[in-house]
C-alpha cells in the first residue's frame, strides 16, 4: 500500500487545474460509430491540423494535450469511454462548443459559450466562460457536470439565453432527473442571470460551492442569481449569494415537484434573498438569510398553490413575508432563529454571533461561533443556519453507453464502501480511513477528502488513509468523502459525517480473552449496536449523543453475547455513539 501525494489536479482525476488557462469551446462533437476495442490509456498530443484525426482515434481513458492554436469543430464527439482534453502547459487554445457529445472531459480552458443538446457524461472543469452555456436536456441522468468554472462579466445579448448557465428541455420531458450538476463555480459581474432552469428541466442540482456576487441589474434587465420557471425537483445547496440584485427568483406557477433550498448563505441582496410562489413541497432548511424571504402565491400568475412547505433550522435575520398563502401552505415552521417566530422551538429574540464577526465575507464566515445563540439548537442537534460542509445531493449515475460494436464497460461507475469510520464516529488529530472499491475495469486510485479539502490518495488495495487533520479544522461536524476512480474515467463517491472532538474516548475491551469489538450505526430511528467477543459473556456499553463533543453518557446498555460470540441490540434512542465498553 502506498500514500502518494497525488494532487487532485492530475488530468486523469478529471478535475485538472492548470495555472495558465487556455481557450476551448468544446465543439468536438458529432457522433460516430465503429470504435475499435479499447486499448490501454494513452497520452496523446494534438495540433489544430490533426485534432480531428487524433480525437477520432482516441479511446476510453486517453488524455489529449492540445498545443496552442485555434481549433475548429471536429467530428467524432460520441465516445464509448471517457476521453479528456486539456491544454499543453502554457498553451492558448480556442474552440467552440457544439452538438451532442458523450464521455468527454474538458479542463483548464477558456470557452466562448455554446450549446450542449442531448449530451451525456460530460464534465467541463476549471474553465473560464466568456459567453453563455445552454444545456438542452433530452436524456435522463445525463451526468453533465459543470465544476470549478468561471462565468464573470457576461451580459445578455439578443440571441443568447438569459442565464450564464441555462438548463432547459426540448420535445417531451425526459423520464427522470436530468443529471445536471453545477458546482464550485463563480458567477460575478455583468447583468445576465447566473443560473436559469426552465422548460420542464427536472432534478437539476445547483451547488455546492458556487458563489454568486455583484450581479447587478439595469433599467432594462432584471438580473437574478438563480431563476426558475417550469423547473421541477430542483436542489439548491451550499451556495454563497451576496452583493446581488436578487437571490433566487421563482415566483411563477410554472414549476412543479419539490424545490429544496438547503445550506445556502444570502447576504447584502438588494431585493429578496428568495422570492418564491406556487411551490408545493418547498423545503427551506439550514440556510442563513441576511436578506429577505418572500413567499407569495400571486393570483395574477396562477399555478399549483404552495402546500406542505417546511421551513426549519434557518437563521432569518430579516424575517419571512407571506402573502396570499392558503391555510395549509406551511406544514412545518419551527427551529428557526426568527424574531417573532411562531414555532415552539424558534429562537424569537437576540442576535447570533458568526465565526467571522458581524460582517462575514465568506461562506464559512457565516457559520455560528461556538456558544452563539442558535448553536446546537436545530432539530438535528446541529447549529441553526448553514452547516460546516455543504449537503450534497449527487445526481444519479448515467447508464453505460449502448453500442452494438463493442462492450467497453460492463455496469456503471465503481462500487465503493467505507469500512471505517462509520457515520457519526469521532476523530481528534488523526484521520484513519479504510475503504473498498471494485470495478469491472479495475481501480486506478482512491482519493480522500475532508469537507472539500483533499487529504490523500491510495493507489493500491486495501485502500487506506492515515493522515493528520488539516490545520484549521474546527471541533464540529465534518464530511469525509471517498472517491474511487476507474482507469477509463468513471468516478464514484461516498460520504459520511464525522465529529471532531478534542479527545477520542476509545471503547474498552472486556479482558484480553474476550477481545470485544463493537460498532454502532446511528440513525434517527434508533442506534443499532453490533459486536463480537467471548460466548455468553456480558458487557455494559455506554453511549453518548454523536453531536455531544463532551462525550457525556446518555444511555447504558447491558448486553450478552450468544453461543457464537455475536451480539446485536438496537436502542430506541436515536443518534448514539459508543464511548465505553466494560465487562460485567
Amino acid at each position: 500500500m502506498s500514500h502518494t501525494s497525488l494532487r487532485p489536479d492530475d488530468p486523469r482525476a478529471l478535475v485538472a487545474r492548470w495555472r495558465r488557462r487556455a481557450r476551448l469551446p468544446l465543439g468536438v462533437l458529432l457522433a460516430f460509430a465503429g470504435v475499435p476495442a479499447m486499448a490501454q490509456a494513452a497520452d496523446l498530443h494534438a495540433t489544430p491540423a490533426n485534432l480531428s484525426s487524433t480525437f477520432a482515434s482516441a479511446q476510453g481513458g486517453d488524455v489529449i494535450h492540445l498545443a496552442a492554436g485555434s481549433y475548429s469543430q471536429v467530428n467524432g464527439g460520441a465516445k464509448a469511454g471517457r476521453v479528456t482534453l486539456v491544454p499543453e502547459p502554457g498553451a492558448s487554445v480556442s474552440m467552440t462548443l457544439g452538438s451532442s457529445p458523450s464521455n468527454i472531459t474538458v479542463s483548464g480552458m477558456t470557452i466562448p459559450g455554446g450549446t450542449l443538446r442531448g449530451a451525456h457524461d460530460i464534465t467541463i472543469a476549471n474553465s473560464t466562460f466568456t459567453d453563455t452555456l445552454n444545456i438542452v436536456s433530452m436524456v435522463a441522468n445525463a451526468n453533465i457536470v459543470i465544476d470549478h468554472d468561471v462565468f464573470n462579466n457576461i451580459s445578455p445579448c439578443s440571441s443568447c439565453p438569459e442565464g450564464r448557465v441555462t438548463v432547459t428541455t426540448e420535445g417531451s420531458r425526459p423520464p427522470g432527473p436530468s443529471g445536471v450538476t453545477i458546482s464550485n463555480s463563480v458567477f460575478s459581474g455583468g447583468n445576465s442571470d447566473g443560473v436559469q432552469i426552465t422548460g420542464n428541466a427536472n432534478g437539476v442540482v445547483v451547488g455546492p460551492g458556487n458563489e454568486f456576487s455583484n450581479l447587478a441589474q439595469s433599467s432594462s434587465v432584471h438580473t437574478d442569481s438563480i431563476q426558475l420557471y417550469g423547473a421541477s425537483d430542483t436542489t439548491i445547496t451550499g451556495n454563497y449569494i451576496h452583493d446581488a440584485a436578487e437571490g433566487i427568483m421563482a415566483p411563477d406557477g410554472g414549476d412543479s415537484g419539490f424545490l429544496h433550498i438547503e445550506n445556502n448563505v444570502f447576504s447584502r441582496i438588494a431585493q429578496q434573498g428568495v422570492y418564491l410562489g406556487f411551490k408545493p413541497g418547498l423545503v427551506l432548511n439550514h440556510n442563513t438569510f441576511a436578506a429577505g424571504v418572500m413567499l407569495h402565491d400571486d393570483p395574477a400568475k396562477g399555478g399549483n398553490a404552495t402546500v406542505g412547505a417546511i421551513i426549519k433550522n434557518n437563521i432569518l435575520l430579516n424575517g419571512v413575508s407571506k402573502q396570499n398563502l392558503m391555510g395549509n401552505a406551511i406544514a412545518v415552521e419551527d427551529y428557526n432563529l426568527l424574531a417573532g417566530g411562531s414555532g415552539a422551538h424558534d429562537i424569537k429574540a437576540g442576535k447570533p454571533a458568526f465565526a467571522a464577526g458581524a460582517a462575514p465575507t465568506t461562506f464559512a464566515g457565516w457559520l455560528l461561533a461556538p456558544g452563539s445563540l442558535g448553536a446546537k439548537a436545530a432539530d438535528d442537534g446541529a447549529d441553526m443556519g448553514i452547516l460546516p460542509a455543504p449537503v450534497v445531493k449527487a445526481p444519479a449515475p448515467a447508464p453505460a453507453p449502448v453500442t452494438t460494436t463493442l462492450a467497453v464497460r460492463r455496469g456503471g461507475a465503481p462500487a465503493i464502501s467505507i469500512k471505517r469510520p462509520t457515520a457519526g464516529s469521532r476523530f481528534s488529530n488523526m484521520l484513519k480511513v479504510s475503504a473498498t472499491a471494485r470495478d469491472n475495469n479495475g481501480i486506478d486510485r482512491v482519493g480522500f477528502w475532508l469537507d472539500r479539502h483533499w487529504v490523500g490518495t491510495d493507489r493500491a488495495a486495501p485502500y487506506k488513509l492515515r493522515a493528520k487533520v488539516p490545520k484549521g479544522t474546527r471541533f464540529r461536524s465534518h464530511t469525509l468523502t471517498v472517491r474511487a476512480f476507474s482507469p477509463d474515467g468513471q468516478i464514484s463517491s461516498l460520504a459520511v459525517t464525522l465529529k471532531r472532538v478534542a479527545h477520542v474516548v476509545r471503547a474498552a475491551r472486556a479482558g484480553r480473552s474476550a477481545a470485544w469489538r463493537l460498532s454502532t450505526k446511528p440513525s434517527k430511528g434508533g442506534t443499532a449496536v453490533r459486536g463480537s467477543g467471548a460466548p455468553h459473556h456480558r458487557v455494559v456499553v455506554s453511549l453518548a449523543r454523536c453531536t455531544d463533543a463532551t462525550g457525556r453518557v446518555a444511555k447504558r446498555m447491558k448486553l450478552r453475547a450468544g453461543a457464537n460470540g455475536k451480539l446485536r441490540k438496537t436502542s430506541r434512542t436515536s443518534n448514539l455513539c459508543v464511548v465505553r465498553l466494560q465487562p460485567v
